[in-house]
């Protein structure tokens, strides 16, 4: 028998593998929908802030650099991972996609660059943390995977 007759079937195994193991990890993937309030992230979506606001190995897209992970601990967002949002928590230009009614078309995807200052979300990008109706997002798209 041919070297070459037995090896296309191993190629073709290992191809077909990859895939089943490629698709069963994107199916694992989940986008889950929050708002933010005030710069703060309410995962529950129930108009308050408070101690299951969590969510932990969310991705985003910050600098148009590589993603970066990071989980959120009582509606703060914990960027180096370490359990505690505090002062280091920072980021800039990260990317946040809602779906809202845009023209009378639900469902309508916008772009938000939003700065990330002490684990609190700047909507606006004007380095005040907090601001009530300026510092408020709905519906927005997080990456878990």
């Amino acid at each position: 028998m041919n070297k070459n007759t037995l090896a296309k079937p191993i190629i073709a195994l290992s191809l077909l593998f990859s895939l089943a193991v490629a698709s069963s990890a994107q199916a694992k993937a989940t986008f889950n929908e929050v708002d933010i309030l005030d710069g703060f992230i309410d995962v529950q979506e129930n108009g308050a802030i408070g101690v299951n606001d969590d969510l932990n190995n969310v991705v985003l897209w910050c600098d148009g650099a590589m993603p970066v992970r990071v989980d959120i601990i009582d509606g703060k967002v914990d960027v180096n991972e370490d359990g505690i949002v505090n002062f280091g928590d920072d980021l800039s230009s990260c990317d946040l996609n809602d779906e809202d009614t845009v023209n009378g078309v639900a469902g309508v995807p916008t772009r938000n660059r939003v700065d990330i200052v002490d684990g609190i979300v700047d909507v606006d990008q004007d380095g005040n943390l907090n601001e009530i109706l300026q510092d408020d997002l709905q519906n927005v798209q997080l990456y878990v995977p």
